[in-house]
């Protein structure tokens, strides 16, 4: 079985993090026997813009091609812009630097996310004459399409051009249906299997030298509007009162990290790589992630590996996962809320930890890889046979 990945990122050594979960997924499908190879197609960045941008220098120094832990995996460079998902047309120089790799032809080219990756995969599979799988994980769903008129044709041409539509939660197959008239077929993301037994919190906190008795509570992600991160400064702002309440901050650096970098009781570390951000949930109380939109938040699996409790809103894929009694669950934008949360997981621990147990168990009920992998192969498998017919 021979398939072909399409997707806007993956980790490298000069960035670890971007698009970590489809490491995970590839290596794990690696391992079950399928023949994968990813091509993340990366924008071209010369020696002036690595200079003057962090970004672009991260592109500038991906490898363009690699093989690690078994996955091939490509980078070809193609010609854009910021903000390329809303302006110009960066699916056809995607779509070039696609045709310019010399590799056999796949049996199934597999698109993650909409516009651009996913409509540059629907239309090399094209090209290579093999059907097209497309899997939408979030924004791309519940943003994207909505953003213009363009925007929403893009959309509807990858559904089109899909032999099959997965995506990563119920929230977002319902909203496929309501947006395209097309059935989609809920895939779950796996989690990576830990590693090693998590470190006890008085040793994580000692190893990462955060204070021993303050209530932690921790953010993981992208420092962006659109996460609520704002709204989690402000309340911790509020909570300053509560000495013993501690901010803990990991994501890339952002203006509103610059914002709030000053916020007392806080501390932002940066981009993590993901045994670091294991380590940091062990040593946290409690997790917040107070997002406007989301599909199903790795961040919030990894919790529930961790037996950390979880507050998060109920946008997306939210409710899906920590359901009634798994977590809690917030509207967005709400600041007295994620407030009044915090408190409440403090004061009640006992409660919350009982929460994240079953948050636990949940996670490994569904999201377990050897769970997962063995779907995604049988829907490759069928994708292949409907296409022999």
């Amino acid at each position: 079985m021979k398939i072909y990945w399409i997707v806007s990122n993956y980790p490298h050594r000069h960035d670890v993090q971007a698009g970590i979960f489809y490491r995970f997924f590839a290596e794990e499908l690696v391992k079950a026997g399928v023949d994968l190879t990813v091509i993340a197609p990366t924008p071209y960045a010369g020696a002036v813009l690595a200079a003057i941008s962090s970004s672009w220098k991260r592109y500038h120094l991906s490898p363009k091609e690699e093989v690690v832990n078994g996955v091939k995996v490509y980078r070809p460079r193609y010609i854009t812009h910021p903000d390329e998902a809303y302006r110009g047309i960066p699916h056809r120089f995607m779509l070039r630097a696609l045709k310019k790799i010399d590799l056999e032809k796949p049996e199934i080219v597999h698109g993650f996310g909409a516009y651009p990756a996913s409509y540059a995969a629907v239309e090399y599979a094209a090209f290579r004459g093999v059907p097209a799988v497309t899997t939408f994980i979030g924004s791309d769903v519940n943003e994207y399409p909505q953003h213009n008129e363009r925007s929403m044709n893009r959309f509807l041409h990858i559904v089109d051009r899909s032999s099959k539509v997965l995506v990563v939660g119920a929230a977002l197959a319902d909203k496929v249906k309501s947006i395209s008239k097309t059935d989609a077929e809920v895939m779950y993301m796996p989690i990576k299997s830990l590693d090693s037994t998590p470190l006890s919190k008085e040793l994580a906190r000692k190893t990462l030298g955060l204070p021993l008795e303050k209530f932690i509570v921790f953010y993981a992600g992208n420092l962006t509007e659109s996460k609520g991160v704002p709204e989690l400064c402000e309340a911790l702002k509020q909570l300053d009162t509560h000495s013993d309440i501690f901010g803990v901050f990991a994501g890339k650096d952002s203006p509103v990290s610059v914002k709030y970098s000053t916020l007392p009781n806080t501390l932002w570390l940066g981009l993590l790589e993901h045994s670091k951000i294991l380590d940091m949930m062990a040593a946290a109380d409690v997790l917040v992630l107070p997002s406007h939109n989301e599909g199903i938040p790795g961040v919030i699996k990894e919790a529930g590996q961790m037996n950390l409790p979880v507050i998060a809103t109920n946008v997306g894929g939210i409710p899906e996962i920590l359901g009634t009694d798994r977590g809690y669950t917030i509207l967005p934008r709400d600041v007295e809320a994620i407030r009044k949360s915090i408190l409440h997981v403090k004061n009640n621990y006992v409660e919350a930890t009982e929460a994240a147990q079953r948050l636990g168990e949940f996670v490994t009920a569904n999201f377990h890889s050897s769970v997962v992998v063995k779907k995604q192969i049988a829907v490759y498998n069928e994708v292949i046979s409907r296409s022999d017919a």
